[in-house]
């Protein structure tokens, strides 16, 4: 989070990817390699299955990210080692609610 690294979605292999462009170093933050099904809960980011990650931002110390397959915008805390569905339910569709009661497409 220094300026000096590059965070990836790596969508094919189901994790988020940090690239340490100093270091020329890549590890993996979050996900196990193996495609994460509907209804996860999320929990310890090296032991949680991802769906298909497709995008993320950084926002503070939070990254937000798009999982395309479970159409859900997942939260992951890197300093609380925690990582959660924040948005939508899991269902594919166009729902405007409170954010776990969403849905998106």
């Amino acid at each position: 989070m220094n300026g000096e690294c590059l965070y990836v979605a790596d969508t094919e292999n189901h994790a988020i990817r940090k690239i340490d462009l100093l270091e020329r170093l890549v590890t993996a933050m979050a996900g196990t390699g193996e495609q994460g099904f509907w209804g996860s809960v999320g929990g310890d980011p090296e032991r949680t299955d991802l769906n298909s990650p497709w995008d993320l931002v950084l926002i503070g110390t939070t990254f937000f990210i798009a999982m395309a397959g479970s159409h859900q915008i997942w939260a992951f805390e890197e300093r609380s080692g925690k990582i959660a569905p924040y948005v939508g339910t899991g269902r594919e569709g166009i729902l405007d609610d409170i954010l776990p009661a969403a849905e998106l497409a």
